[in-house]
């Protein structure tokens, strides 16, 4: 339906808005879902003897629109009595570690469905975000252009370091471009806005 209505845009990208469009959603629930953390564990615990697959957890999350870690990480809080991230995500990580065979495969089947958050997406967002770095560094290079790379910046004692930082600036449509910074996740305002606040500031007059 969205293919035949955006016609001109890239299935893609389309996919692309949708995705942070349900996270950006329900990063604005996130609060709410949280504070029902009992109730939902207690309908996990009234369910979970009624299904002999892993993907209880999974439906939950679909009926009440929260992502699959997320539904993962307010049960296994509520459960453990986890006030500490860090543990909470170590269970994340190795599910094994949880002493429940059941809600361990229910929190495994989670981390290999969600493609919103968790270590799988983060590591698909780490590695994406690699291979475009290293793309960047290739395109200066073959384009003619010296740079210090986040390596050489570090070495250099920079406690901020862009992807690339242009040793002579050069002008691009009219602006001085004294450095470059790539980025692996979608372009929308609210990210740019983000990106923008928490990082690129810090790179002005360097």
């Amino acid at each position: 339906m969205a293919n035949r209505i955006f016609n001109d845009i890239e299935p893609l990208a389309l996919v692309c808005i949708l995705q942070s469009q349900l996270f950006y959603k329900a990063r604005g629930q996130h609060w709410r879902h949280e504070n029902r953390a009992e109730l939902l564990l207690k309908i996990y615990d009234d369910q979970c003897h009624l299904y002999d697959d892993s993907d209880l957890l999974i439906r939950m999350a679909c009926a009440e629109s929260i992502n699959p870690i997320s539904m993962c990480r307010f049960l296994l809080q509520e459960k453990y009595y986890m006030g500490q991230r860090p543990l909470i995500s170590q269970l994340l990580k190795h599910p094994y570690l949880i002493n429940d065979s059941r809600l361990a495969a229910n929190v495994q089947q989670c981390l290999y469905s969600d493609n919103q958050e968790g270590p799988i997406t983060d590591l698909r967002r780490r590695m994406i975000g690699e291979e475009y770095e290293l793309k960047l560094k290739q395109l200066a290079n073959a384009a003619g252009i010296f740079f210090y790379d986040e390596r050489d910046l570090r070495r250099m004692g920079y406690d901020k370091t862009p992807d690339i930082k242009v040793i002579l600036p050069f002008l691009y449509k009219g602006h001085i471009v004294n450095w470059i910074e790539s980025k692996a996740n979608f372009g929308d305002p609210k990210s740019h806005k983000w990106n923008i606040q928490q990082q690129l500031l810090s790179y002005c007059n360097r």
